[in-house]
């Protein structure tokens, strides 16, 4: 998803991975939401960035990278107006990458959903992490015989490198709060509370006089901070939530697709179908066949 105004400093892609750095002098935010199949790992060179991710807002500094799972919402915003920044990002398709990366030791089959969230890292880490994106950028730009191996080797040391990050920091790195941090803090806190509610209740039919009013505040003020943050309107968000639970009760059960429907909210099928297939790409009769196929392979 493009924001205005970036440069496009250097781009690449291989089976597996896509790899691209970017720069924007004037900031800037995504305008919608983003969500897609592959884990994102996001390194900030410059600048300061709020990043949603789900359902909570984390501040993203210098030194510091954001692990986004597969099929899950984000979207960036500036935290100052005009402010420039510069990131590097990879989109990693773990279906590609998982054998080798299990093969190495690392934790594949489950990677963004165990290590999802922020990491800062030490003067010493940071500099080996910018060495190897700097490595990533140059064997790439050389391409030849070798460079799918290469890149490969040298995103697996990337993601190391995230790893011992992340799982020493994560506890000290938690997303915004109401923490006496000013109005963006008590905004994110709220937005926060009525995603969460969103997600907890996503079968339900609520209008938005009624969210604003579980929450003491204008149905215009609810949308604008809502929309703002996340990229979504209330409903759009309420069928992402529709949609995912969807996903997790066709993977995780055998119920038939009618009674998928009704439980998460859709009541008509037919609706279900084209709101599913608009979110997922396909059908729901699809998925779980797909689903059902990926599993067959992994047992073999």
């Amino acid at each position: 998803m493009r924001i205005e105004n970036e440069t496009v400093v250097f781009r690449g892609e291989l089976p597996g991975v896509f790899a691209e750095e970017v720069s924007n002098l004037s900031g800037g935010s995504m305008q919608t939401r983003h969500i897609h199949e592959s884990v994102e790992l996001y390194f900030l060179l410059e600048g300061e960035r709020y990043y949603f991710v789900a359902q909570d807002t984390y501040h993203i500094r210098p030194k510091m990278a954001i692990l986004i799972n597969s099929n899950t919402i984000h979207k960036t915003s500036s935290c100052v107006q005009g402010q420039h920044y510069r990131r590097f990002l990879m989109q990693l398709d773990m279906e590609t990458l998982s054998p080798a990366l299990s093969a190495l030791g690392y934790p594949a089959e489950d990677l963004g959903e165990r290590f999802a969230g922020p990491a800062e890292f030490s003067d010493k880490a940071w500099e080996t992490a910018c060495g190897l994106i700097r490595e990533i950028e140059n064997v790439f730009a050389a391409g030849g015989t070798f460079a799918k191996p290469e890149v490969w080797a040298l995103t697996f040391l990337l993601i190391g490198s995230f790893l011992d990050a992340r799982m020493e920091s994560a506890a000290l790195i938690g997303p915004l709060r109401a923490d006496g941090s000013g109005v963006e803090g008590e905004t994110f806190a709220r937005v926060h509370e009525i995603a969460v509610f969103l997600q907890n209740n996503c079968a339900e039919t609520i209008d938005l006089d009624s969210l604003a009013a579980r929450y003491f505040v204008s149905k215009s003020y609810l949308t604008r901070i809502f929309r703002r943050t996340t990229g979504f309107t209330v409903t759009e968000y309420r069928t992402y939530c529709r949609v995912a639970q969807a996903k997790t009760l066709l993977a995780a059960t055998d119920a038939d697709i009618t009674d998928i429907a009704a439980r998460t909210g859709f009541g008509n099928i037919t609706y279900f179908e084209r709101v599913f297939r608009q979110n997922a790409g396909m059908t729901p009769s699809q998925y779980r066949r797909q689903l059902k196929g990926k599993h067959g392979k992994t047992s073999l």
